[in-house]
């Protein structure tokens, strides 16, 4: 992961670690811990720069933060202190953030990025760069964290404001163990109380190391060590380098004549690395034990770039130190130094461990001994007192006022004797604390400044007399028995103590006199010039023994100083290579990084001819990479990420070369390859784009960047329009599309006139086809340019804007006036300006060309009007063609492509706020903001508008066509092609509000024409079309037209409130018309049913006489008319349906209840008209028969008769029953009814429900 997103992340932990921000809660630093967290833990794991890790863990107090001028203006909380803040509410506590943030800094430390590291080895091999920070801090800097309360307070639990013991004490040990000096490599123990002064914290700590598994016994023995060490003032044990080293100082010594050379080596060192800024160490000299002489010590520890320990050997002669003779000797007596060493640091151990013994007891034995009454089961420690100091006092105190409250109470009794006694003994105490306390006395034994009175008053105030004069006794017999053993000792060895008696009087006692002597002292002196001469006979013969050796070595030496050199520049010596592959493989931001490295040789003052050529070919290298920049920065096909990648690495480039390199050689004017627009004779970065010539150096490259891709926007602009001119003049010549002609041959002698007219139509019509789809095609291609280059501008300038920000604010950090003339960058316009300026009039004349290519003309009524962008001066027919409407598919797919196009010049005109100067931000309201784009985006919101009712007008026009030939055709009313044009519509437009008259006006079209159809239908048809039609109306009110206006609601948004009241007015028309035809039709029909017949023959009733004992037949003409109602019936049930209800509201009587009305009402109509007609020549025997006839005909169509039909039918009974008089039969007329139900039992199942 890029290391430029981990400085991101880091700065925004920082940041939401500050607890002096109030906006900042709890919750907001824990999550973002937790973020932190999970982004370090990724993999593969993050990469981090150096500075990372000292910013992380101390924040604005990192010398990365000091330096940085960007960081030094941030307040950024480092980890170290988010994890020992301290809480505002409670004492001695921490923040609850204080534990996720020490559990992170512990991962960090211990576990990042490194894999083989298990719970058994967490302290011991090589730390990443998290351990080595923490391990280089200082004693202040490790005491932000409070470990003391993380480590004496903290519970493990979560939420506790004790902060976690477990990190803590992992912290902790790392620190003891691996504790360095600032170069991360030279070992300095830290005492454990600098950072845990209280006794019962290092108990904590001590008790844990003894208990964790994951601390091994030698970091175990490596924390003592070097505590030990700590607390002595010496060095930390563990590690022996600085032993050895010491070791091999002080048996070897360089001799003159190489201390000359060596000299001499390291100048040429020094003269090369002060180049860098940088000097070797001086080698370190010690005297030899061996020899008066000087020699080479054999030892060099190469340090710089590249350096480490090196051992050349030529063969033959020896060529160091190590591999003579007399080195073993050497060896021999580091190792024995190092034995010593380590028995002393032993020694030196068992020392404190018994004085840390002696304060783990009472050294008067009297508490937790065997006379103590109290029989105290827990340790006893001084430690613990000596820290405890000031509150066992007050405690003291508070016991003795406690005691003298008590005797004052009883003080009538008991006396004052015992009350003075005791404010005797208080003021005794606070006399003795304020004297020790000034005074710095302990009560530790072992501590210079011991006090027995203050031993006795806190250790012992309680004792009495009897135990501290047993307790003195002890002592005494313990110093009489060291008393008795030390003069066992000198008993035992008095011959040694009186030679050695002798031998320091003899060094003690000169001689009295000049002529007198000591014999003993003579022969000392005589032994000692004996061993000088041999010293200096064997350093004379070891000077002429390694005199080759040492020349050798010489030679050796400055070989491997060369090598060790060009080691240490071998990076630099690298860069113009990598710079230039960098530069072949487009890597222009690892071009960037590698021109920085040589930026450290000094051109100026640099002596070395290979480190001055290096710089010279690294910056031709980043002249040609910055030339590489400008010609990606002016290309029309470079991406837009890959336009605002090349922006930051030429700003970072430009901002490392100086002023000469920048107008060297690059100066000199370049001839244009022909590929791309740079100018052909111009100075470099100059560029001709559409005449419009613009040198990038003028400007800083955000601002050019942004020019030279709004004028390639320009130039595809005018290149489209032209484009498409040239196309339609073409076509109208009767080219084709690659140029060839569609004009026939010709050449045909033989053809007749009428074949050569409809040739030279079809030309004609072919012509116009083309012209309208290049109109089609130039829409598209137009509308296909704004959404891909307006986004792109966008994004460079927004770019140029925070440039042009960060500059501002440069100047406001150097106190400089940031719109001084003398500033070019100053000088130059804003991105706000560029688009006012230059993208607003490109983007509104390309929009016009889009709906010129897509409209032709405005609609009628409109008040936007659209203007020819192209074929002014063409032919009457070719601008007739261009200035009309397309059509219908065409016009769809335009409006499509225009709605787009006002959605990516909306979002433009949207972004454009982010563009806005930033005089405008101080000086101007918001309300008061106007955009370049947005008389722009009201011009193409209208073109929108407009293209979309027109698409409303074809939809409907092509729907009523299809819905009216379906109707004349089938008798359909097809209301599901209504719904769903109406739901493509709500699917193609996007301002569908603007369209609802449109809408409205093309569904009531659509019914109308549907309408008409079906009038057109029954034409010439029998009812049974008539029903057809009735129920199509029928099911189109009921169904067809409510979904229809829903979705015309939703669509329109509740605006089109009449469409329902038209619709259903227009198909109510229809349907009434058609089914009061039907039932005028039926009442025809079953008239001609109701007919009587002959009713006034004699032979008729002589007949009727001689069959007056036979059973009656069921009448003809009941039967007739039964059977023409049944057929009513059967015709309405197949095409309404029974229970269809003719009014929309549904509380209506139902189609067929209307048709079995109108037939019945006609049935008995016709029969009780004819009935009174003939009622003078019926017999009065046929009038009763007649009489029953009726009755039946009532009772079983009932239901369907009219009240005015049942009372003719009454009247009529009425009358033909008077007319039978007394001739009735009586019970006969009854058995009458009786067969006639019986009889027409079968119309009658077909009548009933």
């Amino acid at each position: 992961m890029d290391a430029d997103r981990t400085s991101i992340e880091i700065k925004v932990l920082l940041k939401n670690l500050d607890p002096t921000k109030t906006s900042i809660k709890h919750k907001d630093r824990l999550r973002r811990l937790n973020k932190f967290r999970n982004f370090v833990t990724a993999r593969p794991p993050p990469e981090f720069y150096d500075d990372d890790y000292g910013l992380l863990l101390l924040g604005s107090e990192s010398p990365a933060a000091m330096e940085d001028e960007d960081l030094a203006n941030m307040t950024l909380y480092g980890l170290l202190r988010a994890a020992g803040c301290p809480s505002t509410d409670h004492k001695d506590s921490l923040k609850r953030s204080a534990r996720p943030a020490i559990s992170l800094l512990r991962y960090l430390c211990l576990e990042f990025d490194r894999p083989n590291t298990t719970s058994k080895n967490l302290f011991s091999g090589e730390l990443n760069g998290f351990g080595q920070a923490l391990c280089a801090l200082n004693v202040p800097q490790l005491r932000t964290l409070r470990l003391d309360i993380h480590i004496g307070k903290g519970d493990n639990e979560s939420g506790s404001r004790g902060g976690s013991k477990d990190d803590a004490c992992h912290l902790c040990a790392l620190i003891l163990a691996r504790h360095t000096d600032t170069d991360y490599e030279t070992p300095k123990p830290v005492n454990i109380k600098d950072f845990l002064p209280a006794g019962e914290t290092r108990a904590e700590f001590e008790n844990w190391l003894a208990s964790c598994p994951s601390v091994s016994s030698e970091v175990r023995r490596l924390i003592q060590e070097n505590m030990s060490a700590a607390a002595a003032g010496g060095g930390g044990g563990g590690k022996k380098k600085a032993g050895n080293e010491a070791a091999i100082a002080a048996v070897t010594k360089t001799s003159s004549a190489q201390v000359s050379s060596a000299t001499v080596d390291n100048d040429d060192d020094d003269e090369v690395l002060g180049v860098f800024g940088k000097q070797t160490h001086k080698r370190k000299k010690s005297k030899s034990l061996l020899f008066d002489g000087e020699m080479d010590g054999g030892v060099e520890i190469v340090t710089g770039l590249g350096g480490g320990a090196k051992v050349i050997s030529a063969g033959g002669k020896p060529t160091q130190w190590s591999q003579t003779q007399m080195a073993s000797v050497t060896e021999i007596a580091s190792i024995f130094l190092e034995e010593e060493r380590e028995r002393a640091m032993k020694e030196k151990k068992r020392m404190e461990g018994q004085k840390q013994r002696l304060l783990g007891r009472d050294p008067l034995g009297i508490r937790g001994s065997a006379i103590d009454s109290n029989r105290q089961s827990r340790a006893f420690d001084l430690r613990e007192i000596e820290a405890n100091r000031e509150d066992l006092i007050q405690q003291a105190l508070t016991d003795i006022e406690e005691e003298i409250e008590e005797e004052l109470a009883l003080v009538a009794d008991a006396g004052v004797d015992q009350v003075n006694w005791l404010e005797t003994q208080r003021q005794s105490l606070l006399a003795i604390a304020e004297t020790k306390k000034s005074a710095g006395a302990s009560i530790l034994p072992t501590d210079p400044k011991f006090d027995p009175l203050l031993f006795l008053t806190l250790v012992h105030r309680n004792a009495t007399y009897k135990e501290l004069m047993d307790s003195t006794s002890r002592l005494s017999r313990k110093t009489d028995n060291q008393v008795e053993r030390l003069q066992n000792l000198v008993r035992d060895n008095f011959d040694l103590f009186i030679k050695c008696s002798e031998g320091i009087d003899i060094f003690a006692d000169g001689p009295t006199d000049s002529n007198a002597g000591n014999e003993g002292m003579q022969k000392l002196q005589r032994r000692f010039r004996a061993l000088d001469d041999i010293a200096e006979s064997c350093s004379d013969q070891a000077k002429k023994s390694f005199k080759p050796l040492l020349d050798n070595t010489n030679q050796v030496r400055k070989v491997q100083s060369a090598l060790s050199l060009l080691q240490r520049v071998a990076p630099l010596l690298q860069v113009p290579s990598l710079m230039r592959q960098h530069i072949e493989n487009a890597d222009f931001a690892s071009v960037v990084k590698a021109y920085r490295k040589v930026l450290v040789i000094d051109k100026d003052h640099c002596d070395v001819d290979l480190l001055q050529y290096v710089r010279t070919k690294a910056s031709e290298s980043a002249k040609e990479a910055r030339s590489d920049l400008e010609l990606i920065l002016a290309d029309e096909t470079s991406s837009a990420s890959s336009l605002l990648d090349a922006i930051r690495d030429l700003s970072e480039l430009i901002s490392l070369l100086d002023g000469d390199d920048a107008d060297g050689d690059t100066n000199k004017p370049t001839n244009g390859d022909g590929n791309t627009p740079r100018a052909g004779s111009t100075k470099p970065g100059t560029f001709s784009i559409d005449r419009h010539v613009i040198c990038v150096r003028d400007y800083t490259p955000a601002m050019a960047c942004l020019l030279l891709q709004i004028s390639h926007f320009r130039s595809l602009v005018e290149k489209n329009i032209s484009s498409t001119e040239a196309t339609v003049d073409r076509f109208f010549r009767g080219e084709g599309a690659d140029g060839s002609s569609n004009s026939g041959s010709g050449n045909n002698s033989d053809g007749l006139s009428s074949e050569y007219s409809s040739s030279q139509r079809s030309r004609d019509k072919r012509w116009k086809i083309d012209v309208l789809d290049a109109r089609v095609d130039a829409t598209c291609k137009a509308v296909q340019l704004a959404k891909n280059w307006l986004p792109r501008l966008l994004q460079i300038g927004l770019a140029t804007h925070e440039a042009e920000k960060r500059r501002i604010a440069r100047k406001s950090r150097s106190g400089g006036n940031p719109g001084s003339e003398s500033d070019k960058e100053a000088t130059t316009r804003s991105a706000f300006e560029l688009f006012k300026a230059m993208v607003g009039p490109a983007l509104m004349r390309l929009h016009e060309h889009a709906a010129f290519c897509a409209l032709g003309c405005s609609n009628q009524g409109s008040a936007y009007k659209i203007g020819a962008t192209f074929g002014r001066n063409s032919a009457e027919r070719l601008k007739t063609i261009l200035q009309s409407p397309l059509p219908p598919t065409q016009t769809a797919k335009c409006a499509l492509e225009l709605a787009v196009l006002a959605e990516a010049i909306q979002e433009a005109n949207d972004a454009m706020i982010s563009l806005k100067p930033m005089s405008d931000e101080k000086t101007e309201s918001k309300k008061n903001y106007k955009s370049p784009l947005e008389k722009c985006f009201a011009v193409a919101s209208d073109t929108v508008v407009m293209i979309e009712r027109r698409v409303c007008i074809y939809s409907f026009d092509a729907c009523s066509r299809k819905l009216s030939t379906n109707a004349s055709g089938n008798g359909t009313f097809d209301g599901a092609s209504l719904l769903a044009c109406v739901q493509k519509l709500a699917d193609d437009l996007t301002r569908p509000d603007e369209c609802a008259t449109e809408v409205e006006k093309g569904c009531v079209l659509v019914v109308t024409k549907c309408c008409e159809g079906l009038t057109s239908y029954v034409k010439d048809r029998s009812d049974a079309a008539r029903l057809r039609v009735v129920a199509e109306c029928a099911d189109a009110l009921n169904t067809t037209i409510g979904d229809v206006v829903r979705e015309v609601s939703y669509l329109t948004n509740d605006q089109s409130e009449t469409l329902e009241k038209s619709l259903s007015s227009v198909v109510s028309t229809l349907e009434g018309e058609m089914f009061d035809v039907y039932l005028e039709s039926v009442k025809r029909n079953v008239e001609n049913c109701a007919k009587l017949g002959l009713i006034d023959s004699t032979e008729a009733e002589s007949t009727a006489k001689k069959r007056a004992d036979e059973v009656t037949p069921f009448p003809p003409y009941l039967a007739a008319s039964l059977l023409a109602i049944v057929r009513c019936r059967a015709q309405v049930e197949r095409a309404l349906r029974e229970a269809t209800v003719r009014t929309a509201e549904g509380n209506g009587p139902t189609y067929l209840f209307l048709a079995l009305q109108t037939a019945s009402d006609g049935i008995v109509e016709n029969i009780c008209l004819e009935l009174k007609a003939k009622l003078t020549r019926i017999r009065p025997t046929k009038a009763d028969a007649f009489a029953s006839h009726l009755q039946f005909l009532i009772n079983t169509l009932k239901k369907y008769l009219s009240d005015e039909t049942l009372t003719l039918a009454s009247d009529t009974r009425r009358m033909l029953l008077s007319k039978a008089g007394a001739k009735r039969h009586g019970p006969e007329g009854l058995s009458g009814l009786e067969n006639l139900e019986r009889l027409g039992r079968v119309y009658v199942m077909c009548l009933n429900e």
